[in-house]
């Protein structure tokens, strides 16, 4: 089911009023029948088969209060995939929810009770960055996919992800990316004009992969300066993927686009806020991506073949 609404919301181009209105279609027709095909098919779950290798495939995320009740939708698409992962890890911040388990709801908690997910509380907020922090640290030798928690996903996303690691095992292989642009002088463009890279390209250092869309890493591969919190939140706080990329290059890890391609039907929220939107309406991108590189005597070139 997924599947089929994402086909169709994808193969809508254009920017034009009826575009735009049969993607707004698309979207709210997907949001009222995805979850109702879940609950009327729930026996689907596990279905796929275990990769049965020494490393683990775990898939990372976190949320935030505002999106919690909506969760259910994202992890049941981690949980009907054809390679099913070995576990699913939630990692929430206990400033936002202090009474724990108390403070989630139900068509959460179930899954955490049935051995589906693992949900862990952590005592500081690294907001967006605490989807692979722990992760990372906890399970460095195993396979890590992060993703977001506001998405619907088709059900080979990881098998699509395994598929491109084995032929590049050293790199990080992401479905969803930029193609970073420059000016006429060779400077980098605001993030605001960087284009969506849609086919498949890498291994490379020339485009920017975006974590949160179905992202493989090994996280072994990484400097131990992608730990350091203090960094975190001076200088890319509210941009994980800002960080993730440039400590990427500092580590020499080179980035794989898969040849799949989506728009990603989001998971409806009423109010939501997006913290990808303000990033690039405000150019906090811009800002911190210019942080990072400083403090790591990095120039434009992290982004070139």
């Amino acid at each position: 089911m997924v599947e089929l609404i994402d086909s169709v919301y994808t193969g809508i181009k254009g920017r034009s009023r009826l575009s735009s209105l049969a993607r707004y279609s698309v979207r709210i027709i997907g949001n009222a029948i995805i979850p109702l095909y879940f609950k009327l098919f729930s026996k689907k779950r596990y279905s796929g088969k275990s990769m049965g290798e020494d490393k683990k495939i775990i898939v990372s995320f976190t949320t935030f209060p505002k999106r919690i009740d909506s969760i259910w939708k994202v992890i049941e698409c981690m949980l009907r995939q054809t390679v099913r992962p070995d576990m699913v890890m939630l990692y929430l911040s206990r400033e936002q929810f202090p009474k724990e388990l108390d403070d989630l709801p139900q068509s959460l908690r179930k899954y955490k009770d049935n051995g589906l997910v693992d949900v862990v509380f952590v005592d500081d907020d690294l907001r967006s960055h605490k989807k692979y922090f722990y992760s990372f640290q906890l399970f460095p030798e195993d396979l890590i996919i992060l993703i977001d928690d506001d998405l619907f996903y088709v059900k080979t996303l990881i098998s699509g992800l395994l598929e491109e690691h084995a032929k590049f095992p050293e790199s990080i292989i992401c479905h969803r990316a930029h193609t970073v642009t420059r000016d006429q002088y060779g400077a980098l463009n605001p993030y605001a004009k960087w284009r969506s890279q849609k086919s498949r390209r890498g291994p490379t250092h020339a485009i920017f992969h975006t974590s949160g869309g179905g992202t493989l890493y090994r996280p072994s591969l990484f400097s131990e300066q992608l730990y350091n919190r203090k960094l975190i939140k001076d200088l890319c706080f509210y941009a994980d993927d800002v960080w993730l990329n440039v400590l990427a290059f500092v580590s020499g890890i080179t980035i794989v686009k898969s040849g799949y391609y989506t728009n990603y039907l989001p998971v409806y929220i009423k109010d939501d806020i997006k913290l990808s939107v303000v990033n690039v309406q405000q150019s906090l991108n811009d800002n911190q991506l210019e942080k990072v590189l400083t403090h790591f005597n990095v120039g434009e070139e992290c982004f070139i073949d």
